[in-house]
């Protein structure tokens, strides 16, 4: 174990002395939070709060009393998303064709399973829908296909 100690040691210590000087010496470059003439809306702990493209609610429920949501915009500065006030709509974007992932969507067990859960059924009429087979009642309306329920049998639909 001794051996392993001393080892590790000088492999740190020969690494470090191999980088190149240039490399050690520059500065970070930091890329501010929001556009120009913006300003990022901070946590209590002064940092400023990230976001979600396409879910702006996470910006708008932690602002003060009475402010302006017009001007309250998810960033998205080339590094991460924040939530930026007094912008204007040229600099904040839509974002239609970025996808939300979610990481750690169940984060009290580090081996749950990623995945999304329907009802039961569904899967066989979106696969269905897709190749054309049976509709069995879907239709597309607005691009999303919806299956209305229908009375089976004697039932009488109350009002």
């Amino acid at each position: 174990m001794r051996m392993f100690a001393v080892f590790l040691a000088v492999s740190v210590f020969v690494l470090s002395t191999a980088i190149p000087t240039q490399l050690k010496d520059t500065n970070p470059v930091t890329i501010p939070a929001c556009p120009a003439g913006s300003r990022p809306l901070l946590r209590p702990d002064g940092q400023p709060r990230k976001c979600l493209p396409h879910q702006n609610s996470l910006c708008i429920n932690a602002l003060p009393d009475k402010p302006n949501a017009d001007t309250v915009c998810c960033y998205h500065n080339q590094v991460d998303y924040y939530c930026c006030l007094d912008t204007t709509e040229q600099q904040c974007p839509d974002y239609h064709q970025v996808t939300v992932v979610i990481h750690n969507s169940f984060p009290q067990n580090p081996f749950a399973l990623k995945s999304f859960f329907f009802k039961d059924g569904i899967e066989d009429d979106i696969i269905d829908a897709t190749f054309g087979r049976g509709d069995e009642g879907l239709q597309n309306e607005n691009g999303l296909l919806v299956r209305h329920q229908q009375p089976q049998g004697n039932e009488i639909l109350k009002q």
